[in-house]
Formats: structure tokens, sequence, C-alpha cells
């Protein structure tokens, strides 16, 4: 059941047994695996079924800008699952302790984790985990890269799948003890003055309604940016208990470094779509991935990163033609002339999707504009990244104070001279020429931009002092309140963080159903 607290009474007290902070991707996953086992579950969201900006959750920048849409940040039901996104597991050596460059292990095992990806899979409707595993025919195209790099693949999610707003839409609608409340964003989080547990919850709509929850569990389930400022405003408002354990709260806040460092100039296209077009193989499209070897790693003292090919295509102008044509009935002399004239292109079209498509199973068919080669570089851990509150009365604005380091910039040229050299090498300049364009170190520096994968804030960890969350997720020093979002994250790895994440969800509704509920 889905209610906009716009529409409710003044002041409205109703009590739950879990209560899900955040409906998007994670919130949502979390609500459904709980009613199959029949547990009452409350959501609580601060947009609404579209689109939804809240301009009071206002952001500063201390020294340098993290992404600008923050200060313009929207809130809907289904989060990023709205957008999509691709799916891949975080690497077991990613999980692991790196001290070549200063990265502890996770306190939560790749075993663990891993145990809960078919459930992921069976959810996202994927064939098999062997989606991940590279095709073995592809992999004979890019065995030049095999000393320095490893082929992986990415999964974007289905359509029909990828909006968790309307994947799951008839079940919410349907179940009278599966409520979602929209518009409804947190004020406050009031611990009880009995014991260490969350009593209530107080969420407001834009128009001023008040909706007051008793709970037995909270779970925190929005972004990580979101999840940190909840937990300082929870910290603000009972007395500073949190801050008090001298946790890392806030800290080593960090993402993934996106660059854009060359450019492919093609020779043969039809030999380059054949080897570096992302996959098309049961009914999904795989996009291909160079992820670096542990061991160059190990060697050069870098953290993890990736290469992949960035396809930028022309529109296929004669399929709005037609579209206008039959589907707008948009008869006249025109148009009729111009679909005419696109006949070749037409048959060359047509002849490239069962060349390319059928035969081959690659994605891209027809001639992109542009080819780039982009580098996604796991950031360092850096205590000095943080997030914080401003310290003004009444405000609960929220500071990023977040840095590139020359380290970072350094490993993107190195990791692009390793693959134009390997490209070389390999004679696949024959294919197509790879020119590198990175500017100079402050340019690249302050033209790079973020994964939009942020973590590292709410620590999981295996002692107070060094974390925030234990390997449940459960916060230390409170009996009922969890966070499940990248936050917990101890590094980011340069895996897209989404697959993982629900991994992560699943694991705790197991936790919650087996020792709590």
């Amino acid at each position: 059941m889905i209610i906009d607290i716009k529409n409710l009474k003044k002041k409205n007290k109703i009590s739950e047994r879990v209560c899900i902070i955040g409906g998007g991707t994670v919130g949502l996953f979390l609500a459904q695996r709980l009613r199959l086992n029949n547990v009452f579950v409350t959501v609580i969201e601060a947009g609404g079924e579209k689109t939804n900006e809240l301009k009071k959750n206002i952001y500063k920048f201390k020294k340098y800008p993290y992404y600008e849409d923050l200060t313009q940040k929207k809130f809907i039901l289904g989060g990023t699952s709205t957008i999509g996104g691709q799916m891949i597991p975080i690497k077991k050596t990613d999980m692991l302790n790196r001290s070549y460059v200063k990265i502890n292990a996770w306190s939560v095992t790749h075993e663990s984790i891993a145990r809960y990806y078919q459930i992921v899979m069976k959810l996202l409707r994927f064939k098999s985990i062997k989606q991940f595993i590279i095709i073995k025919d592809k992999k004979k195209t890019l065995k030049f890269l095999n000393k320095d790099f490893d082929y992986r693949l990415s999964t974007f999610i289905k359509d029909k799948v990828k909006n968790f707003k309307n994947f799951f839409y008839k079940q919410i609608k349907k179940d009278k003890d599966y409520i979602v409340y929209i518009n409804s964003k947190v004020l406050r989080i009031n611990n009880s003055k009995k014991s260490n547990a969350v009593k209530n919850i107080i969420a407001k709509s834009k128009n001023g309604n008040i909706l007051d929850i008793e709970t037995e569990i909270v779970i925190i389930c929005c972004g990580a940016i979101e999840s940190t400022k909840l937990l300082f405003i929870y910290n603000k408002k009972n007395s500073n208990f949190i801050k008090k354990q001298k946790n890392s709260l806030g800290r080593y806040f960090c993402d993934q470094l996106y660059f854009v460092c060359g450019q492919f100039y093609i020779k043969d296209w039809k030999k380059f779509i054949l080897y570096f077009s992302p996959i098309y193989k049961y009914g999904l499209i795989h996009n291909p991935r160079l992820e670096l070897k542990n061991k160059f790693q190990r060697e050069n003292r870098i953290p993890s990163a990736f290469c992949q090919f960035i396809f930028n295509h022309k529109k296929n102008y004669w399929i709005n033609l037609i579209k206008k044509l039959f589907i707008e009935k948009n008869f006249n002399y025109n148009l009729i002339l111009l679909i005419i004239l696109s006949i070749p292109q037409i048959i060359k079209d047509i002849y490239n999707i069962f060349y390319f498509r059928v035969l081959h199973k690659t994605v891209w068919f027809n001639i992109p504009k542009k080819i780039s080669l982009s580098i996604v570089l796991e950031q360092l851990s850096d205590f000095k990244n943080k997030l914080f509150m401003n310290n003004k009365i009444n405000s609960n604005e929220l500071i990023v104070d977040w840095n590139i380091k020359k380290k970072d910039v350094n490993s993107i040229k190195l990791i692009c001279d390793t693959f134009k050299n390997a490209w070389q090498k390999a004679e696949l300049n024959k294919i197509a020429e790879f020119k590198i364009k990175i500017p100079d170190k402050f340019k690249l520096k302050k033209n790079s931009t973020r994964a939009h994968h942020p973590t590292s804030t709410i620590r999981v960890g295996t002692k107070k002092s060094n974390s925030v969350v234990n390997k449940d997720l459960k916060l230390w020093n409170v009996d009922n309140l969890y966070v499940c979002s990248t936050a917990v994250f101890p590094s980011s790895s340069c895996s897209n963080t989404g697959f993982i994440l629900l991994a992560l969800a699943a694991r705790l509704e197991d936790h919650l159903k087996k020792n709590i509920l």
C-alpha cells in the first residue's frame, strides 16, 4: 500500500515491526525479502512516485567540489533503480588486505556475501552467475591484455526489472501489511530513555503533516551520503552518543574516479565492433571491462581499476521517419521522399543487425561517431576525506570535505600508458589507432568526474574504534538500528556497487530472520 502523508492528518502515529528508511533500490528489495517471511514492514521515502527535488537538503563543499548535482539531489520511489545500472560482483582480492595501498580487509568475508548472489540473480532475472564469467570466444580477441588485465563482463539489468518501483508495484499495492509512505522526510530518530534502542521515527511532509512511527527494528537504506547525514542528525538529537565512541562516522569518504583518457581512430570497423562491442547474450547486454590484475596493482602500488570502451552513437534517423509515417500517421510528400532516399542506409543497417546482433551477438551494429577509452579508478582511503554537519545552531547543512590526490592522477596516467603499450604490442593499431588525450595533472584533477559510487563513511568493522556498524550491519551500542548502504563499504573497489549491496541486503534479511525476528 502506498500512502502520501501529504494527504493524511496533521499528526499521525503508528506502530510497526520493521521500519525501513529509504524506498530506493535496496529499501524495496529488502522490504520484499522480509514480506516473503510474513514480516510486517513500513518503508519511509522522502520522494514521491515522481521525481521530487528537496531543496532544503543543502550541501557545502569545503575544498574541492564533489559532484555538482548534489545541491539539486532528487528523490523518488525506486531510487537509482529508475535509472538502471550495471551489475557485477566485487572481486575477492578487493575485499582482502591490500597493505601496498594501505587498504584493510573487509570484516565481512567474500564467501559470506557470495552465498547470496543467487538470490540477487533470481530477482534480477539473470540466467545464472555464469553471466559474469568470461565468454570464451570473446576472450581470444583480448589475449594481448592477459599480462596486466583481466577480462570481465558487467551486466545491464533488463528494462522490465531495472525500475524497482514498477517491478514491485503490484505487490506493494495489494499487500496491506506492506506500507510505503511517500513524501516523508525523516526529521529525527529518537532513542528510548530506558534502553539503548530506537524508540520512534519522526517524518514530515512538505505541507507540514507529521508521521510518528514506533518500531522494533530500524534499517537505514538511503544512499551513502544521505545515510551518513541521518546518523549525524540521530547523533545530534541524542546527546552525541555516537561521536563519543570516537569511531569513524563521516570519515574515509571516497568514490570511484572516472576519467576519459584517449580516443580510437578506427581503420577496420567490422573487426573493432566484433572485438570490443558489448555482448548480447541470454537476452541481456554484457559490457566488457579490462580490470587490472592484482599482481599489477601490487607491483605498482595502485588500487583497483578498469578500462572500458565508450561508444558514442549516431541516431538511426530513418527509424524516427518510419515512426512518424506509420505510428503518428503523418503522411506528407517530404517525409515519404526522405524515407525513399534512406533506403540504402536502411538496407545496410538491417544487414548489420543480422550480421552483428544475430550471428555474432554483439550489441552495436551501426558505426559510432566516436569511441573513447575511459578508466575508472578506486579512490584510496583517506581519513581526512570526510562528511560533517555545520555547527551552526539548527543547521542541517552537510559539508563535504573531499579531495583527489596526486597519486590518483599518477595512477591514471600509468594505467593509460600500460594499455597503449599492450595495444601497440598486439598490433591492434592495424584495427584502430589509439591516441592518449590526457591533459596536464592540474586539469585532469579539475575535470575528473565521479562514478557516483560513494562509500566508507559508515564503515563495517570488528571494533568500535575503527568502524560504525558491526559485521551484521548493526550500529555499535544500539540494539535495533541497522544500516544497509554503500556507506558501510570499507573500500569501494572498482566494481559497480549495486550488486554487492543487494547481496548484503539479502544477508541482512537472513540474519534478521534467524536471530531477531
